[in-house]
């Protein structure tokens, strides 16, 4: 089953932006599962360009200003928790046998932990030691485009997902700080989109076979 997926940090909503509303729609358009994060009151929506919308408009009771979510027809479920390193949303849906989630990591050189604490969760909730999948979303992690391998288990007993990061930058700034990890599933990185004026993070690509 080939499933295409597209995440981006949109810096807000669509209200009021008709270009960032036709990207938006024209990402929904070409991908199965499009990945949000910044995304407004578009997390409260049932749907949006004929799609279902799995959202939460606040993260939990430590932060109120990161809304994300997950625009897909493809799923078949999905589960929303909340991070208790920082109180942000992990919302996943499982398309096939595939559970795909994701997150807007803490900002301020603390995104490793928000990252290692959501993978820990799809171990334990999601997919278990094998299962298939992939996060993708904004890490807030300053990446090289080297890394490949995120132990989120210990020495003695290792549970490890493959990284994916882009030496291209995905931030204005010239940072690389969008990515994915995965489980169990040959997937291929795309390119960071460059989305100009529409916000300071540039879409990321990936297609699982």
């Amino acid at each position: 089953m080939s499933i295409s997926v597209i995440s981006w940090n949109m810096q807000g909503g669509v209200a009021n932006n008709a270009d960032k509303e036709l990207t938006l729609k024209t990402m929904c358009a070409l991908y199965d599962v499009v990945m949000v994060q910044e995304c407004g009151t578009i997390a409260t929506l049932n749907q949006f360009a004929g799609k279902s919308v799995i959202g939460s408009l606040q993260a939990g009771a430590l932060n109120n200003r990161c809304s994300v979510a997950i625009i897909t027809n493809k799923h078949s479920k999905y589960d929303i928790a909340y991070l208790s390193t920082s109180g942000r949303p992990i919302i996943s849906v499982l398309v096939g046998d595939v559970w795909l989630s994701t997150i807007h990591a803490t900002s301020g050189g603390i995104g490793g932990t928000d990252l290692t604490a959501t993978l820990a969760y799809a171990t334990k909730t999601l997919v278990g030691a094998d299962g298939k999948y992939l996060l993708g979303g904004d890490f807030n992690i300053l990446f090289n485009g080297e890394e490949n391998c995120i132990n989120v288990g210990s020495s003695y007993r290792p549970d490890n997902y493959s990284l994916h990061t882009f030496k291209r930058r995905t931030h204005s700034s010239g940072a690389s700080l969008d990515a994915f990890a995965s489980r169990a599933l040959e997937i291929k990185s795309g390119p960071s989109v460059v989305v100009e004026k529409l916000s300071d993070h540039y879409p990321i690509t990936t297609s699982i076979a």
